[in-house]
């Protein structure tokens, strides 16, 4: 008669695949403006007042979310992070934002992705001209 031993490892909390409502918005809404930032002109710098006022309202945890962009985004980009900072559901949604806007500026020209991007990330206070104050 064969006993069979089975060994139960205690499973992890699985994680969410994708960031969703407004931790995604507030993750893509970043990342388009600092495309805007960084591929449309240097007449814009991100606004760090406006950004952190929009995650409060919307009830985002800027403390948490702020360092994993930071570390994604510059995984993508290719400057230097710290890898305890990533989080790779972030870099993925970083990514399909800069991915898609990219392809809008094949498909367009970058005047079109431009005025996209710029337009929504100053309505929404992700970007501000530089040197303007609030």
């Amino acid at each position: 008669m064969a006993i069979a031993v089975v060994c139960m490892a205690p499973k992890k909390p699985a994680r969410a695949s994708e960031l969703i409502g407004d931790n995604a918005a507030f993750v893509a809404k970043l990342a388009g403006g600092l495309y805007a930032t960084m591929y449309c002109g240097d007449l814009y710098e991100m606004d760090r007042i406006g950004f952190v006022r929009w995650a409060d309202g919307h009830g985002v945890d800027v403390e948490f979310y702020l360092p994993k962009f930071a570390a994604g985004a510059s995984a993508y980009i290719g400057w230097h992070y710290d890898r305890k900072d990533l989080d790779p559901r972030v870099t993925r949604l970083i990514r399909k934002v800069f991915g898609g806007l990219d392809d809008m500026k094949k498909g367009g020209g970058s005047d079109e992705a431009c005025r996209s991007v710029v337009r929504s990330s100053i309505e929404q206070h992700f970007i501000k001209k530089r040197g303007v104050a609030l």
